[in-house]
């Protein structure tokens, strides 16, 4: 199921936008437009990070591995509802697939938002994450090899020697951002 998110961020954020001002309590109202404003800003802001990530891990791997990869976009899944609160759910995976081998390489995207009414106004608690995982289960040989290349680069252009250790696992996990932020009204 598509959910019509295509666009990058702004489509995420416009989505986003109209599941607030649908909501029963209308968040732009609650929040203020600025704080709103900030709010969709900074949902197109990290889901562009997260773009721009995926997009740096195939083309290493596109190189690594001499034209052996296929990026596999992972329908989103989105939710929003209205109980006695708002919520915001979506979330996101970009498989980065290398001949030969299953699921090498998964990007995700979290992303988490929560309105409550404490007693003096509406705050938003927002919270997004950006992760990559290794799944090498199957690699061998000189692929075993090239993967394990491909996460010691990844470690030196993301600035992160943590993940350069995924390479030598069968499996392994990272968080490579994460953004925690409280919206409260104007």
């Amino acid at each position: 199921m598509s959910l019509g998110l295509g666009g990058g961020g702004g489509g995420l954020a416009r989505w986003a936008r109209e599941k607030v001002m649908r909501a029963r309590e209308n968040l732009g109202e609650l929040l203020g437009g600025s704080q709103l404003a900030e709010f969709l800003a900074t949902i197109e802001e990290d889901y562009g990070r997260f773009e721009d990530i995926t997009s740096v891990v195939a083309e290493l791997a596109e190189h690594v591995f001499r034209g052996r990869v296929q990026v596999v976009p992972y329908y989103p899944f989105a939710a929003a509802e209205v109980v006695r609160t708002f919520k915001l759910t979506y979330e996101e995976q970009r498989r980065i697939r290398i001949e030969g081998l299953r699921d090498a390489v998964v990007t995700g995207f979290t992303l988490h938002c929560l309105y409550s009414r404490p007693l003096r106004g509406g705050i938003v608690e927002y919270q997004s994450e950006i992760t990559i995982t290794k799944h090498g289960f199957d690699a061998r040989g000189e692929d075993l090899r090239l993967l394990a290349l491909l996460f010691e680069e990844l470690a030196e252009i993301l600035g992160r020697p943590d993940i350069g250790g995924l390479g030598g696992q069968s499996y392994g996990y990272a968080t490579l951002y994460r953004n925690i932020r409280l919206f409260g009204a104007d």
